[in-house]
């Protein structure tokens, strides 16, 4: 069992097989209309408030669980702090590929930036040194952050050694450990480039 805050507003919860069966759930019967269900989550973010500081117990939050390796889940948490009533949860399950296919599935690397500026910056490095894979933008407005995700080329088995030497990028963000991070910028946060985002941002930034 694993806790990441990924922002202020954002919380990972990343669970192993021993969780879940700890926990009494399992992804396929996860569906917060039930007892367990409930009882699990709140239990975890309990834990979490605890251990890490992240409390979800004012407002509204969205839960979004993905299906992980291995008889594991992936559960991210977002306070919107929209109070219109009704159910203060809003959940949502999909089970979806999160590494188990990594021969089908791009690799890729997540990076967050504190300004456009930094984003800028770290897009014209990256352009300079001729990275040519897939790249896309976001922009979370309740955090005021940007997003870089690089991706390796689908077409061709995977070579995350070309991405891991991008890691200068670090010296204008930080990058986004949690695993899926890419699916959760996708989701939750508003899209600026969606293909070539170091060329267009770099070229016009």
């Amino acid at each position: 069992m694993r806790f990441l805050q990924i922002d202020g507003q954002s919380l990972q919860i990343s669970l192993g097989a021993p969780d879940m069966k700890d926990l009494g759930i399992s992804f396929s019967e996860m569906d917060y209309t039930n007892t367990a269900t409930r009882r699990a989550l709140w239990s975890l973010l309990d834990r979490a408030k605890s251990e890490i500081g992240f409390d979800a117990a004012k407002g509204r939050i969205e839960v979004r669980a993905i299906a992980a390796r291995g008889g594991g889940c992936e559960l991210f948490i977002k306070k919107t702090h929209d109070h219109v009533g009704g159910d203060e949860v809003s959940y949502t399950r999909e089970n979806i590929r999160c590494g188990t296919e990594k021969a089908e599935r791009e690799e890729c690397v997540s990076y967050k930036f504190d300004s456009s500026d930094a984003l800028a910056g770290a897009c014209r490095h990256i352009y300079s040194r001729g990275y040519s894979g897939r790249s896309s933008a976001y922009f979370d407005e309740d955090g005021g952050r940007y997003y870089l995700i690089l991706y390796d080329s689908p077409k061709k088995p995977a070579h995350p050694q070309r991405l891991r030497a991008l890691s200068f990028v670090s010296e204008f963000g930080a990058v986004c450990p949690a695993p899926c991070a890419d699916a959760y910028i996708a989701e939750h946060f508003s899209c600026i480039c969606d293909r070539d985002a170091v060329k267009i941002i770099a070229k016009n930034c």
